[in-house]
């Protein structure tokens, strides 16, 4: 997938790897997919799915006749052929890795059983964060045989979109909060609403939100800010990296009130904090760059008075000292979270199984 070009790219080119890679060349779910060009050595095999499952069709083929050291399978249960193809590649003694967020929350039952065993085929885990490590542990999984690679993001080349340009004049040196994603209800940005509401009846703080992205929670978000008298912005979708400078650089605080993903590095990469909920089990692990007090906060989930706290105390945090919060935000994606510091860390899991 394209979100992932950055990582594929640093593996392409790592003097102790040959890589092949074995996917799709169409995107999936509106997702696009690299160019086959893009990589040296690149074999199709297509996906078919059915009723939540699916098949790479010639990852079989390729697992019983490929000439490798070792094989990476995005470590999805659902993937039947993922089950097959490592089978045969353990019968063959070579080497295989599952690249997987792990467990979100406790499982049990059925669920519990079937994840243990999928992942018990690959002689390893290559995990995003580190609360799918605890998880794994708590649930029975080995722990030598699992390791954080953590996830990173790449904004795409392109030009800057009108519905972009035109905020910079609009909103230039307002306090504005708000974030990059997908609108939809799992993000609960209705809270945040609420919060910024709450905000200005308590210290008559006029802070406006602005919330780049499409999805289907747009025109209740638009309905809600009026009857709350809360001044929010939708432009729409960006992706480019012209679009994205122009964006955080009219952000103060990225606020994504639940569900948080990419958009966590994304914007500390950009040198704006983040505030999200402190429920961990229903995180992406990108979460876990929020150093609170440090990269952003956390705030008791639900609470929009505690999100509202949490934006009064970052806003005048920045107020009195911005550029050190900035070095703290890319700082932290320097350490963890970029694609050379993802494509190393596979690496050494890789090598070390060899």
């Amino acid at each position: 997938m394209h979100y992932r070009r950055a990582v594929f790219l640093e593996l392409d080119r790592s003097p102790e790897l040959d890589v092949t890679f074995a996917a799709s060349h169409s995107g999936i779910d509106g997702i696009e997919a690299m160019a086959p060009t893009e990589v040296r050595n690149l074999i199709d095999t297509p996906v078919t799915r059915w009723r939540g499952f699916q098949w790479q069709r010639g990852m079989v083929r390729i697992a019983a006749r490929g000439k490798f050291d070792a094989a990476i399978f995005l470590g999805d249960w659902a993937s039947l052929s993922t089950w097959v193809a490592a089978a045969m590649l353990r019968l063959r003694r070579i080497p295989v890795l599952f690249w997987t967020i792990g467990w979100h929350r406790p499982e049990r039952g059925v669920r519990r059983l079937i994840r243990l065993g999928f992942y018990h085929l690959a002689n390893g885990l290559l995990l995003y964060g580190n609360l799918g490590r605890r998880l794994g542990i708590a649930h029975g999984y080995a722990a030598d045989r699992m390791h954080i690679v953590f996830n990173s993001t790449q904004p795409s080349p392109g030009d800057l979109t009108p519905s972009i340009a035109s905020l910079s004049g609009s909103l230039a040196g307002q306090d504005v909060v708000g974030a990059v994603a997908r609108l939809n209800p799992k993000k609960d940005f209705g809270l945040l609403l609420r919060a910024v509401a709450d905000l200005k009846a308590r210290t008559n703080r006029d802070v406006t939100v602005l919330l780049v992205g499409e999805g289907p929670a747009r025109h209740q978000l638009l309905d809600d800010a009026s009857a709350l008298g809360v001044r929010l912005l939708l432009p729409g979708a960006a992706y480019s990296d012209r679009d994205l400078a122009v964006v955080y650089s009219l952000l103060k605080i990225t606020v994504v009130p639940s569900a948080i993903g990419l958009t966590a590095v994304q914007s500390l990469a950009h040198g704006v904090p983040v505030i999200s909920d402190d429920d961990e089990y229903s995180q992406a692990p990108e979460w876990e760059a929020i150093r609170p007090g440090d990269t952003g906060d956390v705030y008791p989930a639900g609470d929009a008075a505690a999100l509202a706290e949490a934006i009064e105390r970052w806003l005048r945090r920045l107020e009195q000292d911005a550029p050190s919060v900035a070095a703290a935000c890319t700082e932290e994606v320097e350490q963890r979270w970029t694609a050379s510091r993802q494509a190393a860390l596979i690496k050494d899991a890789v090598l070390g199984r060899l």
